[in-house]
């Protein structure tokens, strides 16, 4: 999640982050070797507030709050985000991924380019693509934090994060007997709120 809101942050129509490797990269620091791979960054403050201007083209500060940025990025990757890898380095030198296209929630390791840090299942996209709506939903509606941090509801059942479509962001209907391998959980098929 913290690569996921950095490349989000890097991205707003005022950049508020710089990517620190490619400074590091950039101003020729010499390579940080740690287990064979170079983790060099920049931490200089000065340098990181120069390459910040640049970015925004010697424009203004960011002025949006942290409230306003958080609702943002769970609507960001609620709503808007489909698909490509999620990084925090330009990628614009390095070989794009066959699958590239096709990927979904990949996120990129900012010292191993090309390694997905994430390893998300197949099967929990869709879930976590509904608690960042369900987030997004209520801090629009002027929750607090912790309401947003709270456990969630069993997933299909939480009337903020949309309705769930068999097949396009819930899987296809099981057989009866696959719902005691889930623990009992509803499925798609079988939900409360499914019209027979």
């Amino acid at each position: 999640l913290t690569l996921m809101l950095i490349h989000h942050l890097q991205r707003r129509p005022t950049p508020i982050l710089p990517s620190l490797q490619d400074i590091a990269i950039k101003l020729r620091y010499p390579p940080v070797y740690i287990h064979g791979t170079d983790c060099r960054y920049c931490s200089s403050p000065d340098e990181i507030s120069q390459a910040l201007e640049q970015l925004r083209g010697h424009g203004e500060v960011n002025q949006e709050c942290a409230g306003l940025l958080l609702l943002e990025f769970f609507r960001y990757f609620g709503y808007e985000y489909e698909n490509g890898t999620i990084a925090i380095r330009d990628r614009s030198s390095f070989t794009p991924r066959e699958d590239e296209g096709r990927s979904y929630l990949i996120v990129d390791n900012p010292f191993e380019p090309g390694k997905d840090v994430a390893n998300i299942e197949v099967r929990l996209y869709t879930r976590l693509r509904e608690e960042f709506r369900r987030a997004h939903a209520l801090l629009a509606e002027g929750a607090g934090l912790e309401e947003v941090c709270a456990p969630p509801p069993i997933p299909g059942l939480d009337p903020l994060a949309g309705p769930l479509l068999p097949g396009n962001n819930a899987p296809l209907c099981r057989s009866p007997g696959e719902d005691s391998e889930r623990g009992g959980q509803p499925d798609a098929c079988n939900s409360p709120d499914r019209k027979s």
